[in-house]
């Protein structure tokens, strides 16, 4: 009984330091001009890969890579 209590109280530390450490991370943003030139570009960036590999892109392209020639 003493080793599930010891269990349930480590689960629920480490509940805990997970909880804090997110909610310092989401704190800990930058509000000048750099960081929000730097999330500006993650977001672009993530929108192009979007683009890139949507289900269109990735699905409809032929299996030989365009290339019609079969030895």
């Amino acid at each position: 009984m003493v080793e599930v209590g010891i269990l349930l109280a480590l689960m629920g530390t480490a509940a805990v330091w997970m909880a804090v450490t997110l909610l310092r991370r989401r704190r800990s943003r930058p509000d000048g001009v750099d960081g929000h030139l730097i999330e500006q570009e993650h977001t672009m960036r993530a929108a192009r890969s979007r683009a890139e590999y949507s289900s269109l892109a990735v699905h409809n392209t032929p299996l030989n890579g365009g290339n019609s020639y079969r030895p």
